[in-house]
């Protein structure tokens, strides 16, 4: 292995499915650099001049003027770009979703145009408007998430109608991430009645400690049957049985 140097930037490629760049990260490391005076570990590239491991270090160096210390090894393959990464820093799930995107796969491709579009919702609730239920987080690491074309339809009026709710609420909403994955449940309910639900939840949301997702449940069906006739036990439809 021999480790080189270059001021040729130009060389120097991104692979598609490493994670994007994040700028946060190239100030860091740009700091950290010029508190160690030098670039200790060199970067991985292939012999087509592929970034396999340390994109953020290039750019960090790039905007320094410094010169690059690189070594290539065709050894490390795409496969690796997960492992090599978290031994430095998680990815995250939209790190996941990106990979799997950039290798071609239409559901995480779809899914990534999603989340740049709703980036106000957590995750956890776009992949449920999508999914219509709770989908767990080594499915998506694993790139084994699979949605229609019609689920993404679905998913995106779920996701604009619970931006419409978000948007008209006056007040903070408490634990956005429990209350809207809760809603989504609530919308994919059968013969549930998503106007007044809509317009119960904007009217009545407060200010009250929801706390935990049991609250919440609670708090929701009694928006839910606000002025009704009948009273549905949502809270009982949405809550996973004990």
């Amino acid at each position: 292995m021999e480790i080189k140097n270059t001021t040729n930037y130009e060389l120097f490629k991104f692979k598609k499915e490493n994670r994007e760049v994040s700028y946060n990260k190239v100030a860091s490391l740009k700091s950290k650099l010029i508190d160690d005076g030098r670039q200790i570990m060199p970067i991985i590239c292939n012999s087509n001049w592929e970034i396999i491991d340390g994109q953020h270090r290039f750019v960090a160096l790039k905007e320094l003027s410094w010169p690059i210390m690189y070594y290539i090894d065709d050894s490390v393959t795409s496969a690796d770009l997960i492992t090599i990464n978290n031994t430095q820093k998680n990815w995250g799930m939209l790190d996941y979703i990106h990979y799997y995107a950039s290798l071609g796969k239409v559901s995480f491709k779809a899914l990534e145009k999603v989340t740049k579009g709703f980036d106000e919702f957590p995750l956890k609730v776009i992949v449920a408007a999508i999914g219509k239920k709770y989908i767990k987080e080594r499915k998506i690491k694993a790139g084994e998430i699979e949605f229609t074309e019609q689920d993404m339809k679905d998913g995106i009026i779920c996701l604009q109608y619970m931006k419409d709710i978000r948007d008209n609420i006056k007040v903070k909403i408490i634990n956005p991430a429990i209350f809207f994955f809760l809603l989504v449940k609530i919308y994919y309910l059968q013969d549930i009645d998503r106007q007044k639900l809509h317009d119960n939840v904007i009217l009545k949301y407060g200010t009250e400690n929801y706390g935990n997702a049991e609250q919440c449940a609670q708090v929701l069906e009694h928006f839910y049957n606000f002025h009704s006739r009948t009273y549905r036990y949502i809270s009982n439809e949405i809550l996973p049985k004990r």
